[in-house]
Formats: C-alpha cells, sequence, structure tokens
C-alpha cells in the first residue's frame, strides 16, 4: 500500500486522467440511466380484475372468482391466492415464491386463466395486472368540455391512444369514462303479443341477421374476386331493416314493430373533473423508459394532438409521477452544493489552508460521477432509493478525504515537506482508513441474502452508498495526496479559525480522559445505564409505523367508503362535495373524480365507493406537504355523515394493499365457509376488540348489506302460461338495463344492441306488473310467473387460498405486536365452530417480516465487521470493544426517532443499519493511533490519552461533515426531502452519540485491566 501510494503522489497527470476518464463516464451514464419512481419492482405478485357489470357478489362467487381459483390450484411456486367479489368485479392477488420471476409468473396465471376460460361466463375477459407495471404509471389525464361526449369518446379511444402509443418508451395508455355509443331497440309487450312476438325471437331474428361470410371466389379476367355476403348490422338504419319472422309465415322488418335509434350505452360509474362529466387517460412506461423522458414527450404529444378534439376541450394533467422525481434530482443538486460548502466551511475552520479544504471539497462531485458510472453500467436507475441514497451520501463520502487530509496536514505542520507529509501521512493512516470504509460497507453486504419488500428498496440504497464510499477511499489514496504534494507545505501552526477552540475541547478530554480512565468500570456502567435508558426511549412513545418512507408525490388519493347499496347519484354527490373542499385546499390544481368500476379497467370498486386523484403545485411552490393537507381534508371532511375516508397518496395505497392485501396496518380476519355465520362471529370479535383500551375505530363491514332484488322465475307457471322462462329473464334485463343481443364493431368501436321494454318503472310494483309477452298470443305480467322477494346480500364476498374470509379493520395504539398476541389469546377463547378461525392480520404482518429481516442483516452484518476489525488489530478483545460502542450510536438514533416523532420504517431502519458500519470509523482509527504508539514503548494510558487528542480534529471534522450534509434533509428543507428525513435524524443522533463514546468510553474499555492502576494523574 505504501508503494502504491508513493507511485501515485508523484504522477498527478495519470491520476488526473484517470478521473477524468470516470467523471465523463459519469455524466453519460447519468444521462442514459432510466428514471423511475422506485427501483424496478419484479415482485411476484399478480392481480386478475375481471369486470361483469350488474352481476351479484353470489353469483360471480360461483361463476368467476372460483373457476379461476380452481384453475390456479396446484400452479407451481404459488403462494397465496387472495379474492375480492363484488358487485360487478371480480380481484384476484396472486403471490408467487420470493424469487420468482414476474415474467415466469405472468406465464403461469396465463396458462391457468386460459384452461378456464370456458368455465367463464361470456363476455367476461380477465385482465391481468402486475404491482411493476402499475407503478410505471407516469401520469393521467382528464379530457373534458366542448362536444358531445358520445362522439369525443372514440375519437380519444382510437385515434388519441394510437397517437401517444408512438411515443418513445410508452407501453399502455388507458382510457377510462366517457360514453360510449349504442343501439336501442324500444320494444312495447303488448304490441309483441298480438303478433305472437316474444323477446327471444327478436333477439333471434338480430342474431341472424348480423354476419358476414366469404362466398366463395371467381375469375374476372386475369383477376380472381373473392365474393363477399355482408349483412352485418352497423347503423340504425341497418337495425331497422332486420327481417322478423311472424307466426304466420309472413315477415316485417323490426323498424315496423319496434322503435329502433342510436344512443347512449348504460353504465354504472361516473368520472368527473373540475365537478363536470369527463374521461380519463393513464400513460404507462415501459420498465427501461425514462419517466421524466416518456412523461414530457406525452405531455408534448398530447399538446400537437389537440387538433384531433372539438374546440374548447380541455386536457389536464391530475397525475405527474415525474414531478417527484424531478424535485429529488434537485435536492441532489442542493445537497451536493450545499455539502461541498459545509465541508469547505468545516475544514477551514479546523486546518486554516485552502489547498486541503479544495481537495477534499473535490472529492464529492467526482466520488458521485463514478457512483453514477457503476449503477449506470450495472444497469441500475436513478428513482427516489437511489437518489436519495446519493444525496445522503454527501455527508459520507468526505470523511475518507478528510481523515487522509488531517493525518497529512499534521505531519505538515510538524516540518515536513508537502510531497513527504502527503506521501507518509496518507500511507501511516490509509489501513485504518480503508478499514473504516469496509466496515460501511461491510454493514450492507447482508443485503444480498434478504428477501421481502425490504429487500427491493435497501439493495439499491445499500449498492449507492457502499459504491460512492468505496469510490471516496479510492480518491483519498490517489487524488488527495496527489494534490496535497504540491505547494509549500501548511501554514504556521494555531492560525486555523477552530484552533483556540479545538485547544479548549483538546484540554477538557484530556482532563475527562485521565478520569475516565482511573475509574474504568464506572465509566463502563454509566455508558451502559445511558444507552440502555436511550433504548428505552423506544418504548416510551406510540410510533408511526409504516413500510416505506412518506413520498410527496405531487398528489392526493382521496377514497371514501359509504354504505353498500347507495345510489350513484348519492354516492356522485358525496364525491363532489369532497371534491370541492379539497379543491379549496392551498396548492391544489385539479381534481378528478371516479365513482364506480368502468367496464374493462383496473379499478374495483363499486359506487359505494369513490376516488378522488387530486393534483398539487410543485413542492418548491411552497404549498403545505402531501401529508398535511391529509390531515387537513381528514378534518375538513368529518362533519360530512356516513362516509369513512381512507387518504393516501397514489403509488403508496397501491403498494401497501398489493403487498399485505389489506389498506389498513391492522385487521382481524376470520375463516370460515358460511357468511351468515361470519358475520355472527364477527360481532362477537368486534365485541373483544371494542374492549381492548389500546385498540379504536374498528371498522366492520360485514354489518352493512346491500339490498337486493331477487326474482326466482317459476318454470312450472311459465309452462302453464305458455311463456319462455328466457323471455321472463330477458324482459327484466330489458326493463332496467337493456338486454344487450351482441355487438358490432363499426370504426373499431364497439357498439352493442340492446333490447329495451319501454314505460316500466324500476320500483318493486312496477316490476311486478311488467308484462312478458307469451307465445299464445297474450301479456303475463311478471308476478304471476315469479315470486319477487326484496333482500340485502353482502356486498363483498373475500377469499384466501379458497376458503371464505371476513376482515374487520381498526386502529391500534402501543405496541402492536403485543396487542396482537393479547387479541389472539382472546380470539382463541371464542367457542368458534370447527373450520373457522380468527387470527390478527394486516401490514404489521409484512412489517414483522421485515423487522426480522432487518434483525438478521444486523447481527450478520456486526459479524462481519468485527471480523475485519479483528483482522486488523489482531486482537478479539480490542475488535469487541469497538463493536461495543455501537450500540451507543444505535441507541442515540433511536433517542433521535423519539425527540422529533419520526416514524419507524424501511428508512430508519436503513439509518441504524448505516450506523452500524460508519460507528467503528472513529473507533477504528483511534485504536490503531493508540496501538502504534504502544509499539514505540508509549504507556498504554498515555498511548491512549495521546490518541485521543491527535484523533479529535479528525473525529470532529468527519462528525460535523457528516451532520451537516444531512441537516437539509432531518430538517426537512427543500424539495424531495421527506423521503428519507428519519435516515438523517437516526444518523445525526448516532453520529453525535458514537463520537462522544468513542473519546470518552472507548479507551476505557480498550485500556488492558491491569494497566488502569496506573493511569496518568
Amino acid at each position: 500500500m505504501r508503494r502504491l501510494i508513493a507511485y501515485l503522489a508523484v504522477r498527478p497527470l495519470e491520476i488526473g486522467l484517470g478521473v477524468l476518464l470516470v467523471s465523463v463516464l459519469g455524466l453519460y451514464g447519468a444521462g442514459h440511466m432510466s428514471v423511475s419512481l422506485f427501483p424496478s419492482l419484479d415482485v411476484p405478485v399478480v392481480q386478475v380484475i375481471a369486470h361483469a357489470p350488474g352481476n351479484a357478489p353470489l353469483d360471480l362467487e360461483l361463476s368467476v372468482t372460483r373457476p379461476i381459483e380452481d384453475a390456479l390450484k396446484g400452479a407451481p411456486g404459488i403462494r397465496r391466492v387472495a379474492s375480492k367479489t363484488m358487485q360487478g368485479v371480480v380481484v384476484i392477488t396472486i403471490q408467487f415464491a420470493w424469487g420468482t420471476e414476474v415474467r415466469d409468473a405472468r406465464q403461469v396465471v396465463l396458462g391457468r386463466l386460459g384452461q378456464a376460460a370456458s368455465s367463464l361466463p361470456a363476455g367476461v375477459v380477465p385482465r391481468l395486472e402486475h404491482i411493476g407495471t402499475t407503478l410505471e404509471e407516469v401520469g393521467g389525464w382528464a379530457i373534458w368540455g366542448a362536444g358531445d361526449p358520445v362522439d369525443v369518446g372514440p375519437i380519444v379511444r382510437r385515434d388519441l391512444v394510437a397517437r401517444l402509443m408512438t411515443v418513445p418508451g410508452v407501453s399502455l395508455v388507458d382510457v377510462v369514462g366517457g360514453q360510449r355509443r349504442a343501439l336501442w331497440v324500444d320494444l312495447e309487450p303488448e304490441r309483441l303479443a298480438a303478433l305472437h312476438l316474444t323477446l327471444s325471437g327478436i333477439e333471434e331474428a338480430i342474431r341472424r341477421t348480423h354476419g358476414a361470410d366469404v362466398a366463395g371466389f371467381f375469375e374476372r379476367g386475369n383477376e380472381d374476386v373473392v365474393v363477399r355476403a355482408d349483412t352485418r348490422i352497423l347503423t340504425s338504419a341497418d337495425l331497422r331493416a332486420v327481417a322478423v319472422p311472424l307466426a304466420d309465415g309472413r315477415l316485417v322488418t323490426l323498424g315496423q314493430i319496434a322503435s329502433v335509434r342510436e344512443g347512449r350505452a348504460p353504465r354504472h360509474s361516473e368520472i368527473r373533473a373540475q365537478g363536470v362529466s369527463a374521461m380519463a387517460i393513464f400513460v404507462r412506461k415501459q420498465p427501461s423508459a425514462s419517466t421524466i423522458t416518456v412523461e414530457q414527450a406525452v405531455e408534448a404529444e398530447l399538446v400537437r394532438a389537440r387538433s384531433l378534439l372539438p374546440p374548447g376541450t380541455h386536457v389536464e394533467q391530475f397525475y405527474d409521477q415525474s414531478e417527484v422525481l424531478v424535485e429529488a434530482r434537485q435536492a441532489i443538486v442542493h445537497d451536493l452544493i450545499a455539502g461541498a460548502l459545509l465541508a469547505m466551511v468545516v475544514l477551514w475552520f479546523f486546518l486554516g489552508a485552502a489547498r486541503p479544504t479544495i481537495a477534499v471539497a473535490l472529492t464529492i462531485p467526482l466520488s458521485l460521477l463514478a457512483t453514477l458510472a457503476v449503477l449506470w453500467l450495472g444497469g441500475e436507475s436513478l428513482n427516489v432509493i437511489t437518489m436519495a441514497a446519493l444525496t445522503l451520501a454527501v455527508g459520507m463520502i468526505v470523511d475518507d478525504a478528510i481523515v487522509v487530509t488531517e493525518n497529512v496536514y499534521r505531519r505538515q505542520e510538524f516540518g515536513e515537506s508537502a510531497a513527504v507529509a502527503a506521501r507518509e501521512g496518507a500511507a501511516e493512516i490509509a489501513a485504518a482508513d480503508a478499514s473504516g470504509t469496509f466496515t460501511t460497507v461491510t454493514a450492507f453486504l447482508p443485503l444480498v441474502m434478504v428477501g421481502g419488500l425490504a429487500a427491493v428498496f435497501l439493495r439499491p440504497f445499500g449498492l449507492t452508498v457502499s459504491v460512492a464510499l468505496l469510490a471516496s477511499l479510492v480518491l483519498s489514496l490517489t487524488t488527495v495526496p496527489a494534490m496535497l504534494s504540491r505547494g509549500r507545505g501548511a501554514a504556521t501552526r494555531g492560525r486555523a479559525p477552530g484552533a483556540k477552540l479545538l485547544g479548549v475541547a483538546t484540554r477538557w478530554l484530556e482532563g475527562a480522559l485521565s478520569w475516565t480512565l482511573r475509574h474504568r468500570r464506572a465509566t463502563l456502567l454509566l455508558a451502559v445505564t445511558i444507552g440502555l435508558s436511550m433504548f428505552g426511549s423506544l418504548a416510551l412513545r406510540t410510533w408511526p409505523i409504516s413500510l416505506l418512507p412518506p413520498v410527496d408525490e405531487g398528489a392526493l388519493l382521496v377514497e371514501y367508503v359509504m354504505p353498500p347499496g347507495v345510489s350513484l347519484r348519492e354516492s356522485l354527490r358525496v364525491g363532489q362535495e369532497l371534491g370541492r373542499r379539497a379543491a379549496r385546499l392551498p396548492g391544489v390544481l385539479l381534481v378528478e373524480e371516479r365513482v364506480g368500476a368502468p367496464e374493462g379497467s383496473a379499478s374495483v370498486e363499486g359506487i359505494n365507493r369513490g376516488e378522488l386523484r387530486v393534483k398539487l403545485a410543485p413542492l418548491g411552490s411552497g404549498r403545505p406537504p402531501a401529508e398535511e393537507l391529509l390531515k387537513r381534508l381528514s378534518r375538513d371532511a368529518a362533519d360530512i355523515p356516513g362516509v369513512i375516508l381512507l387518504l393516501h397518496q397514489p403509488t403508496q395505497e397501491r403498494m401497501d394493499e398489493a403487498f399485505s392485501g389489506l389498506p389498513a396496518i391492522f385487521g382481524v380476519t376470520l375463516f370460515g365457509s358460511d357468511l351468515a355465520r361470519l358475520e355472527a362471529i364477527s360481532v362477537e370479535v368486534e365485541k373483544i376488540l371494542d374492549a381492548d383500551p389500546a385498540v379504536h375505530d374498528i371498522v366492520n363491514n360485514s354489518r352493512f348489506h346491500r339490498p337486493q332484488l331477487d326474482i326466482r322465475i317459476d318454470g312450472a307457471r311459465c309452462a302453464a302460461l305458455g311463456v319462455d322462462p328466457s323471455d321472463a329473464r330477458k324482459a327484466v334485463a330489458a326493463t332496467l338495463w337493456g338486454d344487450e343481443v351482441l355487438r358490432v364493431l363499426r370504426e373499431r368501436e364497439q357498439l352493442p344492441i340492446l333490447l329495451r321494454v319501454e314505460g316500466f318503472g324500476r320500483g318493486l310494483e312496477a316490476l311486478g306488473t311488467l308484462p312478458v309477452p307469451a307465445r299464445r298470443g297474450q301479456v303475463v305480467p311478471l308476478a304471476r310467473l315469479a315470486s319477487l322477494t326484496l333482500d340485502r346480500v353482502p356486498s363483498e364476498i373475500n377469499r384466501l387460498n379458497g376458503q371464505r374470509q371476513l376482515t374487520l379493520l381498526a386502529e391500534v395504539e402501543g405496541n402492536l405486536p403485543a396487542v396482537a398476541r393479547r387479541l389472539d389469546d382472546r380470539f382463541a377463547e371464542l367457542d368458534l365452530p370447527p373450520g373457522y378461525s380468527a387470527a390478527c392480520t394486516g401490514q404489521y404482518r409484512v412489517l414483522l417480516e421485515t423487522a426480522k429481516e432487518l434483525l438478521f442483516v444486523l447481527v450478520s452484518a456486526a459479524l462481519l465487521i468485527l471480523a475485519i476489525m479483528t483482522l486488523e488489530f489482531a486482537s478479539l478483545r480490542q475488535a469487541g470493544w469497538i463493536l461495543a460502542i455501537v450500540p451507543v450510536s444505535l441507541a442515540g438514533g433511536a433517542l433521535g426517532l423519539a425527540l422529533t416523532g419520526a416514524g419507524l420504517n424501511v428508512a430508519s431502519a436503513t439509518g441504524l443499519l448505516t450506523l452500524l458500519g460508519i460507528g467503528v470509523n472513529n473507533g477504528i482509527i483511534l485504536v490503531d493511533f493508540a496501538n502504534r504508539r504502544r509499539a514505540e514503548g508509549a504507556a498504554p494510558a498515555e498511548a491512549l490519552i495521546e490518541a485521543a487528542r491527535i484523533r479529535l480534529r479528525p473525529i470532529l471534522a468527519t462528525t460535523l461533515t457528516t451532520i451537516a450534509g444531512l441537516l437539509p434533509t432531518a430538517l426537512g428543507l427543500g424539495s424531495g426531502q421527506h423521503v428519507f428525513q428519519a435516515f438523517a435524524i437516526t444518523v445525526i443522533f448516532g453520529l453525535g452519540a458514537g463520537a462522544l463514546a468513542t473519546l470518552l468510553v472507548l479507551p476505557a474499555a480498550v485500556m488492558p485491566s491491569r494497566s488502569a492502576m496506573n493511569a496518568t494523574e
């Protein structure tokens, strides 16, 4: 190492060329890396969504849910199959074993869906979704305003989508909402009966007419002419001309016996923007494409494509994922500049010289460029996690350069020439400096063995920080000595601005160390007591717990839940009221509302659940953070009766529910086969929850049933009265929703042909009088053919691995695992029938698994760090005592979280993991220096005090520089800073506690016991 450093120190040209090459590569990589919100989420979770408008949950469970679940049984790699069956919609979530490739998971599901296709009802076409692709949604736009919505819809679905799909990087364009054309046939039952016609006969005539066949070929000169017979129904005129046979053999046209017109298809959902009916388009990018580039290209294409839409049409964006990334990118530049300036200030304060200050400051951009080059070569993307890692690494990557620079400068202060001091100073500190860096990198090494969601975020973070630190180490041992070897050496000692303060701190430290070395046992006991007290702060407060750190996405997702069975009109009224209140919040630009699940979309909500997407101004504009706006909206909407609000941000909500199956931290799930019995058990479980003081805000959706009118058609009655039972069923459909005969394709637009019975209301009594045409030429009231019963049925049916389940949601205060264990004990006391059970569920289960994974990482990293230090010092005892200081740093980080109220999430866990790596750095350098002094003949106490005195300046410099670099993030200053705020708080407090412990406690710990009595006076 000494020879290599000496060789490089006198070859600045070669080092400069190497630095230039890496810088160019880093700049090129930064410009060509994929930019995404999160790292590549190759998470083996696939969703199947199937729409069957109007169908009841119990019917869909039998006709759609079970056939798909049965087809999935025995499929390789499947760990969990959860389904939710609602009015008109089925969503099935299939979770595969971690490590399964998403492509393989999709292929397995597609193959099994192919097997189940023949068992599904006609018109039900399942749609596949994957969390990785749903998170590739770069933006959403609302379209409303001028023109007939029926005319605008086909332009958007056909022409606008075609234009957007040509944008490089776009993988999918989803269109939801809007109104579609339909061909209506309005019938009068009495007139049909007079002609001895039935609804089945009309439907058969339409189906028989519609079609096109190739009849054959004939030759015409040298040409081959294809003969095509075409009777397709494309217009209302074609439909009027359909021939309908009568019982006496005559033919009449449909236009002679019915009113035929072109109108609008029925729908049971609504999309609104700024309070008016609208359409919405969602654009997803390809995984390798850049979010920012794709979003800008789509926006530009939408501007060019405005000519396709009628004049006066509004196209406004209500979700822009790129804003988060732009703000995070700005934060990197901001923190890079701030970190460099703060590092220069700290170094100037302690050294008082320009050359070493500039040498250290240059390592910041050079290390970041080297990191970007490695990330690009490794196929990583720029995302919130890697960009946050780069931002947070700014304060840490100067540590190596500071340690080397301070050691070189110290030798210059004692009279050595610049060249000799650079060569010998860098070589002297190289081993300890490298060990400190390797221990930090080693702390992230066990992440390669971690599975689950935590690894998706921790691995890119650990990789980014590790590469940055290794790059800074290389620069500190090559570039820094080369720069410091030039010049005339250091200025006169004591002229640095911080010299007086450093002198006072040194004298205080020497006095304090003299006491701690004389009272070794008392010092260690006091340190243990303080550390345990700080750890005890974890139990003194209720922590905000989440899996992921909050990300201000520039948009709010507001879901409202009303009792099942609420009408579309009432749900729209509540949504509009919430939209008006949301629009009054500061920084709100646009409000998009959605009620129900538009057919063919990825939405799965019933009309009792509405969704608002609120577009916010950029965070840099001065608007409040998204979390604050969500709290304010919750307070503003508290007076709306009968409404439960679920407040999220769009991406956060998708990830939470996809991985845990629940949109809440805590829930209680009941398993069993009979819904009525499950609902009865849920009442008992609710009482147990209500009696626990730690549980509040209990939501038991099984209490709310939706009204349903069951019309049971009696075959015997139909036979006696000459009515085909299918005609009775079709008459009901034709009265309420329209009986769909078939769908015809016209200019890439599907038009349903719908039969409708005119003149009858939708109430219970009106339906009873509904006339049904009979084959004998009379009409029969529906009440004579069927029994009409108004009942209340479950609004949704949930299943897990083929078994029905029912879940209650609740909020929990205090120690959540302890509360869950206490409740599980209470549930065990319930007298449940065989085959029925109750268990605590929710996101906290995922959190517990993640906590176990992180504990494994911490223990593994500690053992690896211990091994490295043991090899460095050839002493397990010294390595063990250095590692023993780390809990003090961890306790300091925990205290910081407690004092600031920051939440427990992956960010704070990453901070603790980072402390494990950097918490030993100062100890390594201090003990290494003391060992070298002892090898020169100094007494143990004398060597330790001298080591603390000499290393005080670099310890203070590195600690203060790291804290200064993290301070903007900890305070939440600037845009995009809240993502890893908990990380910054943890590291700042942990570093402070660790520095004090290293200087005051570590010397007493590593000092041999037999020498303690000989401590200097």
